[in-house]
């Protein structure tokens, strides 16, 4: 039986004090609440660095492994939860509202468009709703600075906490791009494992650029560069094979493995086949039958 899902939203009259749009919080949160089988959408964006424990940060239908000191941004309309190895994580979350940001800040150099999350009219089908990566020690000092500040009564406390959250976003810029631009393996890699992961699906290669905040031109250089073939000759590849299987097989109309193996067309699908096997559908089913 397919597991229920409960979802919560969580909304930031809970968070914030005296209409100030930014609170921090170091908390626990237990695997008994924070699972697989609850999720959560805000009203609010939040940051969040994991001090303890680790397991799987889950976004929709996908899990991406966290441990100490990973660091999650993420916009309200995302659904999201914790899958927790253990029985519990502590962590730190700063909630904050758009009014919180600056105009400044538009005029900062962003060449991977980090600051694009923040927007509260993105478009979430070619806008990367989300950024996740390992916190640089200056910004995980800056985090536990930040909320010692947030828990003081000190003297302009909240012109503080602005500069400081100024800070942060900048240092997150920075990193963001350092991240790709020094380990270009890691995107080629993440890359390669979610088309063999998703390749009987649609594949959106604009999708895709915008969560790895490269352009689609880059994204493809890249990945030629280190797996030796083009995104497309990839999924092409894995794909005729998956139909190979399923002709192999046997039972099932063309339309009907055409569409489970990817592909979304059959004349497109006839093209890629033969080109990659030398036969066409039919052909390669008589003689694997035979």
């Amino acid at each position: 039986m397919k597991e229920k899902i409960i979802q919560e939203v969580f909304n930031k009259q809970s968070f914030f004090r005296n209409n100030f749009p930014l609170a921090i919080r170091h908390v626990e949160n237990s695997s008994e609440y924070f699972n697989t089988g609850r999720r959560f959408l805000r009203d609010f964006w939040k940051i969040t660095l994991i001090t303890e424990g680790s397991g799987f940060w889950v976004v929709g239908d996908r899990k991406f492994p966290f441990r100490k000191n990973t660091l999650v941004i993420v916009h309200p309309d995302e659904l999201t939860t914790w899958d927790i190895i253990g029985e519990k994580i502590v962590l730190y979350n700063i909630v904050f509202d758009k009014s919180l940001l600056p105009p400044e800040l538009k005029y900062v150099s962003d060449p991977l468009h980090l600051q694009q999350i923040f927007s509260p009219d993105a478009d979430l089908e070619t806008v990367s709703p989300w950024q996740m990566m390992s916190a640089a020690r200056n910004v995980c000092s800056l985090i536990r600075t930040m909320h010692k500040e947030f828990e003081s009564s000190e003297l302009n406390r909240e012109y503080m906490l602005r500069l400081y959250f100024n800070q942060l976003i900048l240092l997150l810029i920075r990193q963001s791009e350092r991240k790709y631009r020094r380990h270009p393996a890691w995107v080629a890699n993440y890359l390669r494992s979610y088309i063999k992961n998703n390749f009987t699906a649609e594949i959106s290669l604009p999708q895709l650029s915008s969560e790895l905040h490269l352009t689609r031109e880059r994204l493809c250089r890249l990945y030629k560069e280190h797996c030796g073939v083009t995104i497309w000759q990839e999924l092409n590849t894995l794909r005729v094979k998956k139909a190979c299987e399923l002709l192999r097989q046997g039972g099932l109309l063309l339309a009907d493995i055409c569409k489970a193996s990817g592909f979304n067309d059959l004349s497109n699908f006839h093209r890629i086949f033969r080109a990659e096997t030398g036969k066409t559908p039919r052909q390669y089913q008589r003689i694997t039958s035979e």
